[in-house]
């Protein structure tokens, strides 16, 4: 972040952050929120920007997108705003529901990727953060999703005693008994 900060104090910010004007006044940041944050770092007080108008949903989808391209996405991190994404979208009322393979278009997942990190979002923080230390696999954290709290608890419990998550077809068989 130290070098991030002192090539902004020399170059400037150089990709400007995409912002809304609120109805109540002042601006919301949709992208760009780490270069806003490496600007005040370095003390500087304004930045490009570009205004466009949009809602919440269309907002919520250039926010994602625009992470999206980030090239050291956590897997959680992923998940969650394809998830976002999914949701703005289905929101937005499109025909029939927006699916995975969808919201995959333009990216370099496939919908079953796609679907597979979605469910990343249900599973309890303690095996997230496993998935995003590259402890447990993406599918393995897919099928491990489908426990309940308490079983993914259990999970977790047998790693604390044994230092071992279950493979995938342990994981597989976890979840279809």
């Amino acid at each position: 972040m130290d070098e991030l900060v002192e090539s902004v104090k020399q170059e400037g910010i150089l990709t400007a952050l995409l912002v809304r004007l609120m109805k109540k006044g002042g601006y919301e940041v949709i992208a760009g929120h780490r270069r806003k944050h490496t600007a005040q770092l370095a003390d500087i007080e304004q930045v490009p920007v570009i205004i466009r108008e949009m809602d919440q949903d269309t907002a919520v989808r250039a926010m994602v997108d625009s992470n999206l391209q980030r090239p050291n996405i956590l897997p959680s991190e992923k998940a969650f705003v394809y998830r976002m994404k999914m949701e703005a979208m289905n929101h937005k009322g499109a025909s029939g529901g927006v699916s995975a393979k969808d919201i995959g278009k333009g990216g370099s997942d496939s919908a079953r990727q796609v679907y597979r990190y979605i469910r990343l979002t249900y599973l309890m923080n303690t095996l997230l953060k496993a998935v995003n230390q590259g402890i447990i696999g993406l599918q393995i954290g897919g099928e491990l999703s489908y426990l309940s709290v308490l079983e993914q608890e259990m999970v977790e419990e047998v790693h604390d005693s044994t230092g071992k998550y279950p493979s995938l077809e342990q994981a597989k068989n976890q979840t279809t008994s």
